[in-house]
């Protein structure tokens, strides 16, 4: 068990007051909705909402609020989250209550973000760190988990590194088991995502591909050793998505077979389309043309284009590729246009998110 439920679980053996034992408890039910124990998230906040139903907390509501809209975000990935989110911070703004105002804006920041909303998610942060105090362990390290994936996105390394380890301090006297665990998904996760985009660039590291596949492992292990289930078929997703750009297209293809009706996955973020597609890209480069041929043929017309610009590029070098072998798969003429825009439509893209982070880069 994580300590931070130990704590909450001994600080309840000694608190009397009604008041700060809802709150306890909600902050609990919160932790559990982000490890993935839905049904005893659930249960906890139903228990709670008899009791401060009528109003009587405004502190314990807005926790409330909070552990609801993780329940929804966690278990659902829906957009309920958001709304649960910003009235537990419209409430703190209401009661003056700084503590509930930061952790609620840094909820927000990181729901923006997922969302690709980027310059509310930098509002939210900042408005997170104006009224979180340094020992606000919780406010300050779901802040750093953003800042981590903005710079992370970048490729900036340095920066991602400095907001990485942030987080690891905080959650770590915080005994915040899942954001360690969150950061480790994150750099696994972005950093598959900077290097696919990079290949289709024409640029091959070979030291940060060896960089990358260790933080999948460190993540798979970690996921293994905690049993943390939210999210956790996006770890076999990377995996997969390295061994393709490390040229195992048949292990890539059968771990892509595996997960491909897993999830769920965040909209945006994920496509049944692109996955398909790689696993077309992958019997492509085994001489399985025929395999993939049908896997093409069974992606959802104008799919990939509700994509991030990042997963847009991947599809559309795919597609050229693709292409390249056999015209079934498209024109490379036009494929080749579409890649060229996506190309200076990436490069804006990175551009914007550097700009709108840079005042939280590190010294």
């Amino acid at each position: 068990m994580s300590s931070f439920l130990v704590r909450i679980d001994e600080r309840l053996l000694l608190e009397v007051d009604p008041v700060h034992r809802g709150e306890l408890v909600a902050r609990q039910a919160g932790y559990l909705a982000r490890v993935g124990r839905f049904a005893e998230s659930k249960a906890k906040i139903a228990e709670l909402r008899q009791v401060f139903g009528d109003g009587r907390s405004g502190r314990v509501t807005a926790f409330i609020m909070l552990a609801e809209g993780l329940v929804l975000h966690y278990e659902q990935l829906g957009s309920g989250a958001s709304d649960r989110i910003a009235r537990a911070q419209l409430l703190g703004e209401a009661m003056r209550d700084r503590e509930v105002i930061a952790i609620a804006s840094a909820w927000r920041a990181h729901l923006y973000f997922e969302d690709s909303s980027f310059e509310l998610a930098a509002s939210s942060i900042r408005l997170a760190f104006q009224n979180a105090t340094s020992d606000a362990h919780d406010v300050q390290v779901r802040c750093a988990i953003v800042l981590f994936n903005a710079f992370a996105i970048c490729g900036m390394r340095k920066q991602s590194q400095y907001w990485f380890m942030a987080g690891r301090d905080h959650a770590l006297k915080d005994g915040d088991q899942a954001s360690i665990d969150a950061l480790l998904h994150s750099r696994a996760t972005f950093g598959v995502a900077w290097l696919r985009a990079q290949i289709c660039k024409g640029v091959e590291d070979a030291v940060a591909m060896s960089i990358v596949r260790s933080e999948v492992a460190s993540a798979r292990n970690l996921q293994a050793l905690t049993r943390v289930e939210a999210h956790s078929t996006y770890i076999d997703l990377c995996d997969a998505r390295l061994q393709i750009m490390e040229g195992h297209f048949l292990t890539a293809r059968d771990l892509l077979l595996r997960i491909r009706n897993a999830g769920p996955y965040p909209g945006g973020h994920f496509s049944q389309g692109l996955v398909e597609l790689e696993i077309a890209y992958c019997e492509s480069k085994v001489s399985q043309l025929d395999a993939a041929l049908v896997g093409f043929g069974a992606m959802p017309p104008g799919e990939l284009e509700s994509l991030d610009v990042d997963d847009r590029l991947v599809a559309v070098w795919m597609l050229l590729e693709l292409a390249k072998i056999d015209d079934r798969f498209g024109s490379t003429t036009e494929l080749k246009a579409q890649f060229d825009e996506l190309l200076d439509e990436y490069d804006l893209f990175l551009a914007k998110v550097c700009k709108l982070f840079a005042e939280f880069s590190s010294n």
